[in-house]
């Protein structure tokens, strides 16, 4: 479960997502060819979580926001959501 706002953000989003277990995760933002442009690293803790992301470095357009748990099986998937930077 994972929830961004506001979208469409001009500087900062607010991501909210739930942690099944306390650790470490990676938010890698990349445009729409795959190229990471942000990578950030946060100590989570269980259950909801929220972060502030800088964004204002971006140029406008589309982005894809990727959770990565550093402890991640090899059978769970890395969520992601889409977002408009303008």
């Amino acid at each position: 479960l994972v929830s961004l706002s506001p979208n469409p953000a001009r500087t900062n989003i607010n991501l909210n997502f739930y942690e099944p277990q306390r650790g470490n995760i990676s938010v890698e933002i990349s445009d729409l060819i795959g190229q990471v442009l942000i990578t950030k690293a946060y100590d989570v803790e269980k259950g909801f979580n929220d972060k502030n992301v800088d964004i204002s470095s971006l140029a406008n357009g589309v982005y894809y926001l990727k959770i990565i748990n550093r402890d991640m099986q090899p059978d769970e998937v890395a969520r992601q959501i889409k977002f408009l930077k303008y």
